[in-house]
């Protein structure tokens, strides 16, 4: 029995993480090469977002006991928080190849495939967590999520149903019965059972945000967007940006075809809804957290990042409705193009200013968006759709949204 070890776990179990750090120390003034320590040390400082340091110490505890597999889950837990998944699904892997009887090593696993959005591997997994631990509750819910992922509604409801009876007090739980009525189109019941959650736990991210999704969804063109969203959302990413391609590939040839034969001019109206849908989908989501940040009761759900990025959305729209106000009376290009520009520097700006200053991320996502800023201004100087500096505009904009997209950043 190692009383500094176990205190350690009991307050990191409490999320007192400095406390249980003051413990470690003690243990490894005593010991230094203690490997748990280490790996608890770690889990301690990556709980608090320091990861480099998270890293050093997860790290030593594998090179002082390379066979311990509870090192290498600490680690696979590190890069997850920092959405390495294919680092942390290999690294999760040696743990299972050292140990596998223990139900939260296939639990992390199984979260890794549902960010991935495998949803087969992330049920399979965490299944195989539920029969190492049949009451572990946060494997019952992936298993739940994967499900409705899968198309399986109904087993899925009827899972959470069961798991709301054996707890109704958990979090976690209707946290995901909310997300499972909001995809049904169920916005009412999801409400309450966001509003249910976060009265357990007011620090629920996964409340947070279904709750606001779910204020949003009162609008009819934000229930549109949330359907693409959640119909995307079945898909693997490889596979979301095939269907973005096979659509984007469809409208090229729309085009040519309107282009050179005037008898396909029927066409011109899909080429516009498509890009009116297109657009749509980039500034939905900054435009109704704008909305929403209105509400002063809401606005206490918004974190400050959130709120300064929709207030940097709001003199985006109001500068381009003032330009295609005076554009409209004075026929300036320069003017119709401030229109444009203002729109679509939304994107970048509200996506970056969204994230915390602790990632790192951000200092590159600022310099795409400077670099835009400046293209466009450029452009609106030269008054020219055809210019050098608006097709820079757009291929850098659309590379932006590419990286976005394809790396969880948030």
């Amino acid at each position: 029995m190692n009383v500094h070890i176990d205190k350690a776990k009991i307050l990191i179990k409490q999320s007192r993480y400095k406390l249980a750090q003051e413990e470690i120390i003690k243990e490894l003034n005593l010991n230094y090469r203690n490997p748990i320590a280490h790996s608890l040390m770690a889990l301690c400082l990556s709980e608090q977002n320091k990861y480099k340091e998270a890293l050093s110490y997860a790290n030593c505890a594998i090179s002082i006991e390379p066979n311990l597999a509870y090192s290498y889950y600490v680690l696979a837990c590190i890069l997850l928080k920092k959405n390495k998944l294919a680092q942390a699904e290999k690294t999760i892997n040696i743990a299972i190849s050292l140990n596998s009887n223990e139900s939260s090593f296939f639990l992390l696993l199984a979260t890794i495939y549902f960010q991935k959005r495998i949803w087969q591997k992330a049920l399979e997994y965490a299944q195989k967590s539920h029969e190492l631990d049949s009451e572990n509750i946060t494997c019952e819910n992936i298993i739940a999520m994967s499900l409705m992922k899968m198309g399986k509604r109904e087993e899925s409801e009827n899972f959470l149903k069961t798991l709301l009876k054996k707890d109704p007090e958990d979090s976690l739980t209707h946290a995901n019965k909310g997300w499972i009525n909001l995809e049904l189109g169920k916005h009412d019941n999801a409400l309450e059972h966001f509003k249910e959650s976060l009265r357990l736990d007011p620090e629920l991210e996964w409340a947070k945000e279904g709750f606001l999704k779910s204020l949003k969804s009162k609008y009819l063109l934000y229930r549109i967007f949330l359907k693409y969203s959640f119909f995307l959302s079945k898909f693997s990413m490889k596979n979301q940006w095939l269907i973005i391609l096979i659509s984007y590939i469809a409208y090229m040839m729309l085009k040519m075809l309107s282009d050179t034969d005037s008898n396909i001019s029927i066409f011109i109206p899909f080429i516009i809804l498509y890009i009116a849908f297109a657009v749509l989908i980039w500034i939905v989501e900054p435009l109704f957290t704008l909305i929403l940040s209105f509400d002063n009761s809401v606005r206490l759900l918004l974190s400050p990042e959130q709120i300064f990025s929709s207030n940097l959305a709001g003199c985006c729209i109001v500068t381009s409705f003032i330009s295609l106000f005076t554009w409209t009376l004075t026929g300036n290009l320069s003017l119709l193009l401030t229109f444009v520009i203002s729109w679509f520097m939304i994107i970048p700006l509200f996506s970056t200013f969204c994230l915390k200053p602790t990632n790192k991320i951000k200092s590159i996502s600022i310099l795409y968006t400077i670099i835009l800023a400046i293209l466009g201004i450029v452009a609106i100087i030269d008054s020219s759709f055809n210019s050098v500096s608006i097709t820079l505009f757009f291929t850098i904009l659309f590379l932006y949204f590419f990286i976005r997209n394809t790396v969880k950043i948030y």
